[in-house]
């Protein structure tokens, strides 16, 4: 799938997730940068080691509202 498509699906997941209608899990090699990840979703990353994937910090995104969740509180 390119990265435009995978954006507009990941969206559209937690869009769903955002209303409590139903439970997701999204496998995936890879994730995009900067996707929009909302507050009330659990998100699990599994890698081989903490040196897989460079320059990348997943404690980065623990305990902030990023993407459609921090969108949505400034309205």
């Amino acid at each position: 799938m390119d990265s435009e498509n995978e954006r507009r699906i990941f969206e559209m997941i937690m869009n769903t997730a955002l209303q409590n209608s139903a439970q997701y899990f999204l496998l995936t090699p890879k994730l995009l940068p900067d996707l929009p990840y909302a507050e009330n979703v659990t998100m699990i990353f599994i890698t081989k080691s903490e040196n897989y994937i460079p320059d990348w910090k997943p404690e980065s995104l623990a305990g902030r509202a990023v993407g459609l969740a921090a969108l949505a509180k400034r309205l």
